[in-house]
């Protein structure tokens, strides 16, 4: 089992990620995980990379959240309209918020 690594700072975002479009989500420096969930819009996947249709990613739930345990790059796609993407990233020491 592993521990959960000391937070020093929070910082949130909203990511739009539009009708037929891929959004890859790189976290900023210090990062040490965070969650996102989407609150609204068409249906949002979570998908292998920039190319991939959301039909052939993981689908996220409405309201579902999804935590990152580290500083861990994705691609978010986006289908039927325009998907809102919640975001808080968590930062370890040195991040200079």
């Amino acid at each position: 089992m592993s521990e959960a690594l000391p937070t020093y700072g929070m910082g949130g975002t909203q990511i739009p990620v539009g009708l037929s479009a891929t959004v890859r989500v790189v976290p900023p420096l210090f990062c040490n995980g965070g969650f996102f969930k989407l609150v609204g819009g068409g249906t949002l996947a979570i998908v292998s990379g920039i190319s991939a249709l959301p039909a052939a990613g993981y689908l996220m739930g409405s309201g579902e959240a999804i935590s990152m345990s580290g500083p861990a790059s994705f691609y978010l796609a986006a289908s039927g309209a325009t998907a809102t993407v919640h975001c808080v990233f968590t930062f370890s020491q040195g991040w200079l918020g």
